[in-house]
């Protein structure tokens, strides 16, 4: 970890725009390295909505090395395998997950095994939070357009208002209006919706112990399918579940309204684990369904004073996990250019140069991920 004291940080400014667990890695990263920076996000409250993810031992090593790990450990817990099941609970194979490298990915130097937790994405984001001065937070702020000055960046906001800093950092999600600045490239529906909820950890049955992930599947003669998907989180004491919808009823006809727990089940077959039932009838009260979707790749997401981080940059489908890793990734190398880097200009460029290889085809293994799992579990078999 840098020492603002030791720096001259502090005399660089930073806008971040987006306030999802990208914008407040950001942010507490940077704050961390001695910059000053200011969150905004056009939410009324700072909150963060959706399920159980995945960290893994990198993204919590570079937490680590920043003094942001100690609070998000006490929620995290270990899934670093991965139990498969027929729909009817039948019994496939329990086995260690594939390493990125075994997915044909340029890995640079981060081979070998890495460690998986389960952690509910509303405790990483408020514990990340907690390491940003409240007076450096901004909320009920909807960006409008923001201008790369060369030394400066605008960030204009609906309301009139306007930031000037030394550099903006476009966290704002996949379908981000920093990234226009760039690119028109939008984002595209994917044929895949998931629903995500919580129970408490008795759902499992006698003697299932709650240190992996589990997953249950069933595809269809047209190719169409509907998976179950469990997690440990919140130290062992939750599960989180997951049901994931391939082609078929995708749920698009309710939009943001809350997804009737009939109509979930309603997806699965007759022959359904009464596992998967159990859990779906209880975690998914007020759940909502999320379409996928899918982002091209940009051919450049840095200017002069302004760059992006995260889904705003590089989204990803989350069969990997790797979305919030690689915007703490993305966070991470962003500040160290900051730091090491003459101006601000030349730290933009090279971190784009990094994080850009990688998280571009990170995107294109997730998008060939195949919703039946197995294909991909070529390793050992525990």
């Amino acid at each position: 970890m840098t020492d603002p004291k030791d720096n001259a940080s502090a005399e660089v400014s930073v806008t971040v725009i987006g306030a999802g667990i990208g914008g407040v890695a950001c942010a507490a990263i940077l704050h961390r390295a001695g910059f000053t920076v200011d969150l905004y996000d056009q939410a009324l409250a700072f909150g963060e909505v959706g399920g159980t993810i995945t960290i893994d031992s990198f993204s919590l090593g570079v937490l680590q090395s920043w003094g942001l790990a100690d609070g998000v450990r006490q929620y995290a817990s270990d899934c670093s395998s991965i139990e498969l099941r027929k729909m009817s609970g039948e019994f496939v194979r329990h086995s260690k997950f594939p390493g990125l490298s075994d997915l044909g990915i340029d890995v640079e130097g981060r081979e070998g095994y890495r460690e998986l937790f389960g952690i509910q994405r509303s405790d990483l984001h408020a514990e990340l939070l907690k390491h940003i001065p409240a007076e450096r937070t901004h909320t009920g702020m909807r960006l409008s357009h923001v201008v790369d000055r060369g030394d400066r960046a605008e960030a204009h906001f609906d309301s009139g208002e306007v930031v000037i800093s030394s550099a903006l950092v476009g966290a704002d999600g996949i379908r981000s209006t920093v990234r226009r600045l760039f690119s028109d490239v939008k984002a595209k529906p994917a044929d895949a919706t998931i629903c995500r909820g919580i129970v408490p950890v008795n759902v499992l049955p006698p003697g299932w112990p709650n240190d992996r992930m589990r997953r249950w599947e069933h595809v269809r003669p047209d190719g169409s399918s509907t998976n179950a998907l469990f997690a440990p989180t919140r130290g062992g004491g939750h599960v989180g579940v997951d049901t994931s919808l391939y082609q078929g009823d995708l749920l698009e006809d309710l939009g943001d309204a809350p997804v009737p727990v009939e109509r979930i089940l309603a997806t699965y077959p007759a022959d359904t684990d009464p596992v998967v039932l159990n859990a779906m009838r209880i975690g998914m009260v007020n759940t909502r369904a999320y379409r996928l979707f899918d982002l091209p790749p940009i051919d450049e997401w840095s200017g002069d004073s302004v760059t992006l981080l995260g889904d705003a940059a590089h989204a990803m489908r989350p069969l990997l996990g790797q979305g919030a890793n690689q915007a703490i990734q993305d966070a991470d190398e962003l500040a160290r250019c900051l730091s090491r880097q003459e101006n601000v200009t030349a730290a933009l460029r090279a971190y784009e140069t990094v994080r850009k290889p990688f998280t571009q085809a990170l995107a294109r293994a997730a998008r060939n991920v195949s919703p039946e799992y197995n294909r991909h579990l070529t390793g050992t078999t525990i």
